[in-house]
């Protein structure tokens, strides 16, 4: 299995946003749908306030571009 570079993972976070499934993201970069499902809802949980509400994986990863 792939490990992924910082680049990967904005990529990915990118694509996401951009409405890419985790499956094809998954498949692009060779890794598992749940490698991608725990960088996203990471990448959610480093980027949340507690104050705000909750949002998907989506919603975060498109804050973040």
């Amino acid at each position: 299995m792939a490990k992924l570079t910082e680049a990967d993972k904005k990529q990915i976070q990118i694509e996401y946003a951009a409405g890419a499934s985790k499956s094809e993201l998954a498949r692009k970069f060779g890794v598992s749908d749940v490698a991608i499902a725990k960088l996203l809802k990471k990448s959610k949980s480093s980027n949340s306030n507690q104050s705000e509400p909750k949002r998907s994986n989506r919603e975060s990863a498109q804050e973040i571009i």
